[in-house]
């Protein structure tokens, strides 16, 4: 009885923190590549931009959708039917290795070097696709993600970014090739462009899908950079300035974007949650017996009456989380990591909360897994740092037996020179990141930072 009473009163809907504000577009549709990446797979013949645009109101249509019919049978197969007819016969993309490589490490850079004849078949299967890509930024065109309406939240979310990491294939493998037949121009000018594309996407990404994707790009890009370098030491005065693509406060500003996009769909989630127990959409089964049925009633009892579901103070308590990592960020991304462990070590030593205790449960739940995206959003300056020291060894041809002591008298940052650890060998590095720390299972490769020279590098 306690219980009930102190999680039967929800408070008055509360204002949003400017902080946490959505921003307005503030690119015209027809110069935004972002549907162009949208409608990038379309029938050969059709506008991906046009495409991408319709596919995108389409999208947006499903979720103005009441809720009751969004997820039915017929709702999905009439939404799949239009997509159809707007985008037509799907372009078809090529699969597996060795173009997409198994766990990814490295850009999949290894794996291309490795079977070139295969990765050039796999390339002219995606010719058209890649024609595409090529005319995405075009002078004139921009890149700003559009985000769903605030108002239904159930929208696809990073539509886009499929069609970005295709093209970033598509760049960096014609870059290995082309250094693999001693062509540096066309070298250095597909792989500006994927650089140009990360740039791009970390600027206008504002959701956390896209920045986790473009971030990833970045790091694959960087990696294709490197190795290549290290197999010919001549491309490193051209390929370096590519590395300038990943600061520490363009990745403080991605993050703020981010905390606006996560919090705004905490709070409409929140209002579709407290909506569909509403209107009781899940189906039941009969109620065996009488038990059964009294549970029942009790608890469409409190949904009706929101007791234990407080959608306002759950919203504001979101709000009140979000606000605070926002302004940690004010000290960098490792002021924000440090913030984020702290919330979640009080929120562990707290328990269980007597009021508000849906509220209180779901967002310790879901606030850990933050900190894990904060900190790789500081592995990519790491990353940068790095690759941009591997560049140097590269350039400088450092034999690998004076590798590490070279390394020691060069400006490195605090941060990399106590993360440095070089092989015994010399011939390659790893970098402690900032995801693997506290993690209790093994890194992800393609998260790990390590470059490493190849057994016979040219020049």
């Amino acid at each position: 009885t306690a219980w009930l009473l102190s999680n039967g009163s929800d408070i008055a809907p509360r204002p949003r923190p400017a902080v946490l504000q959505l921003p307005a577009p503030a690119l015209p549709d027809e110069r935004n590549a972002f549907f162009a990446l949208v409608g990038l797979t379309a029938e050969a013949g059709r506008d991906p931009a046009t495409v991408g645009r319709a596919l995108w109101q389409l999208n947006l249509a499903r979720a103005a959708m009441p809720q009751k019919d969004r997820f039915t049978t017929s709702g999905l197969a009439d939404i799949n039917q239009q997509d159809q007819a707007i985008a037509g016969q799907r372009l078809p993309l090529p699969n597996g290795a060795p173009l997409y490589c198994k766990d990814g490490a490295g850009g999949c850079v290894a794996d291309w070097l490795a079977e070139p004849v295969a990765l050039a078949a796999q390339r002219q299967e995606m010719a058209l696709l890649g024609a595409r890509c090529d005319a995405l930024l075009a002078p004139g065109t921009g890149f700003e993600e559009r985000l769903p309406s605030p108002a239904h939240y159930v929208a696809d979310i990073a539509p886009h970014m499929s069609g970005a990491r295709q093209c970033s294939n598509w760049w960096r493998s014609g870059a290995v090739l082309a250094g693999l037949q001693g062509q540096p121009q066309q070298t250095l000018a597909l792989l500006q462009r994927a650089a140009q594309l990360d740039a791009v996407l970390l600027a206008g990404s504002h959701s956390l899908v896209a920045n986790l994707v473009a971030s990833g790009m970045a790091r694959d890009t960087q990696a294709t950079v490197v190795m290549l370098t290290m197999r010919d030491p001549s491309l490193a005065p051209q390929l370096t300035p590519l590395l300038l693509t990943a600061s520490k406060a363009g990745q403080v500003a991605a993050a703020r974007r981010w905390i606006a996009s996560e919090s705004a769909f905490q709070q409409v989630a929140m209002s579709e949650l407290a909506e569909c127990m509403d209107s009781d959409l899940v189906p039941r089964q009969p109620p065996a017996g009488w038990a059964e049925r009294q549970r029942q009633k009790l608890e469409g009892w409190q949904c009706r009456n929101r007791v234990g579901l407080m959608p306002e103070r759950n919203k504001a308590l979101m709000d009140d989380y979000w606000v605070g990592a926002s302004t940690a960020l004010d000290g960098g991304l490792q002021a924000a990591i440090r913030h984020v462990d702290e919330q979640t070590a009080l929120a562990t030593q707290r328990g269980w909360q007597w009021q508000n205790t849906l509220g209180h449960i779901l967002l310790d739940f879901s606030a850990p897994s933050y900190g894990r995206y904060l900190r790789q959003a500081a592995d990519l300056p790491l990353h940068t740092e790095a690759a941009a020291l591997a560049l140097a060894v590269a350039a400088e041809r450092v034999p690998a037996a004076e590798r590490a002591a070279w390394a020691q008298g060069q400006p490195l940052s605090a941060t990399l020179r106590e993360r440095l650890q070089w092989d015994a060998s010399g011939q390659g590095f790893t970098v402690r990141t900032f995801a693997e720390e506290g993690q209790t299972t093994p890194l992800e490769p393609r998260r790990a930072i390590r470059f490493a020279w190849p057994a016979s590098p040219q020049g």
